[in-house]
């Protein structure tokens, strides 16, 4: 890419110059323009900094955000787990108590 940039940027000197004012002329001018464009490749290139810095805050605040969601979510797992014990004991009494009474019967 860097080659592409150059090659269009800075052609090759003739092979002769009327005079030496006209070779450091042209020179001048070739070198006024790489100094241009590198100008606006630096622009380019900071402004792109900026917008991939966003991307990457807006992305390490969602992925904050959903390792929150997770973690919220194992402690709701947990507590499923934990909460049907204590009703599957009762629900075992019940049936128990029930089956006692049919027996009676």
């Amino acid at each position: 890419m860097a080659g592409d940039v150059s090659a269009a940027s800075s052609p090759a000197p003739p092979n002769k110059f009327a005079s030496q004012d006209d070779e450091l002329g042209w020179y001048k001018t070739n070198y006024q323009s790489v100094v241009e464009e590198l100008h606006d490749m630096m622009e380019t290139s900071k402004d792109l900094e900026q917008s991939l810095e966003q991307e990457l805050e807006q992305s390490d605040k969602e992925k904050a955000k959903l390792q929150e969601k997770v973690e919220g979510l194992g402690f709701e797992v947990d507590e499923w787990r934990v909460c049907p014990s204590p009703l599957l004991n009762s629900c075992y009494a019940v049936v128990t108590t029930c089956a006692t009474l049919c027996v009676e019967l």
